[in-house]
């Protein structure tokens, strides 16, 4: 009997679950005070998400859409616990690239609705990803606690699963994946690496 091969929608819902557990996760530890995320930080994350979920399905993403939905569930949930976990505006700042994080997923609302294309609005914001990307190595190289090296595992997990569900294979629709593989990629080797160095 031919083996069946799980289908493009199984992979996608079983990513989103899989970021889905590993907010749940983050959560608790943040709840139990082992993490204190940054206010600036989850809030554009949540912005920034909130872009590239919009600008993702309006390419044409179906069965890859559960893991850009938890990227704006999750930031969105830290977010708001971190009102009252999380470091203060003034233990934190207010930094340069976060004044350009927020204003470039503005304007690429604005020339998405100019140009009328979605695609451009979502390389756009995968470059205004990049640079929050940028951060959250150096503090995996800096500050490596295995919570955040849990969280980064099963929430990359996901991500591997997600490049199963894409469907049909072309630019619009795998360029988000991909870049997801590849940045979560380096924010894994970068906690492996010192936290092996450090046990």
């Amino acid at each position: 009997m031919e083996a069946v091969m799980p289908s493009t929608e199984f992979f996608g819902i079983t990513a989103g679950l899989l970021s889905l557990v590993a907010l749940i996760y983050y959560v608790n530890q943040i709840v139990s005070g082992k993490e204190s995320p940054s206010r600036s930080a989850w809030w554009i994350f949540t912005l920034v998400g909130f872009m590239l979920l919009i600008s993702y399905k309006a390419s044409g993403a179906t069965d890859t859409i559960w893991v850009p939905i938890f990227n704006v569930v999750g930031p969105l949930t830290v977010a708001l616990l971190s009102i009252k976990y999380g470091k203060s505006w003034k233990e934190k700042g207010w930094s340069r690239l976060d004044t350009i994080c927020v204003l470039g997923a503005v304007a690429s609302a604005i020339i998405w609705w100019l140009t009328d294309s979605p695609l451009v609005a979502l390389l756009m914001n995968l470059g205004i990803d990049f640079l929050g990307i940028v951060p959250i190595v150096r503090d995996a190289w800096k500050r490596p606690t295995m919570s955040a090296a849990i969280y980064w595992g099963i929430t990359y997990a996901g991500i591997l699963l997600n490049l199963f569900a894409v469907s049909p294979w072309s630019f619009e629709l795998a360029i988000y994946p991909l870049y997801m593989v590849i940045t979560g990629g380096a924010i894994i080797a970068v906690f492996l690496s010192r936290l092996w160095k450090t046990t």
